[in-house]
């Protein structure tokens, strides 16, 4: 089967935008989290408005105070838990800055076969 890769049209100066990714990793340590040093991550992708598809499948939809998807060509994350045989570490949602206004991740649509990833991720208020 016959792939296209579109991961040259995610990263066009036409059609991208410039933002930073904030990752962190973390465990619980006596039922508590705590979270791991931040990595600042600069990215590049293609940014819009959330539309009712992306929020359709969210029971928050009703309280979502702005929402973006973010289509990038490196993985974005949801919050995920520890796998030891994948030597994945436990992790809270990547969290997105783009003109000031800082998102949360909470679904990420994998299309790595087509040279991208898209995420949506909801304002955070009082920022």
């Amino acid at each position: 089967m016959l792939l296209i890769n579109l991961a040259r049209v995610v990263i066009s100066p036409y059609f991208s935008q410039r933002f930073i990714v904030y990752r962190s990793v973390g465990s619980f340590v006596k039922g508590r989290w705590v979270e791991g040093e931040i990595e600042e991550i600069p990215m590049q992708g293609v940014i819009n408005v959330a539309g009712a598809l992306e929020l359709k499948s969210f029971s928050e939809g009703d309280d979502v105070s702005g929402a973006m998807t973010f289509i990038a060509r490196e993985q974005i994350y949801v919050t995920r838990a520890a796998n030891v045989e994948e030597g994945i570490e436990a992790a809270t949602s990547d969290k997105i800055m783009w003109r000031g206004e800082l998102y949360k991740i909470i679904k990420v649509d994998p299309y790595a076969d087509f040279g991208f990833y898209d995420a949506t991720g909801t304002r955070l208020k009082g920022n």
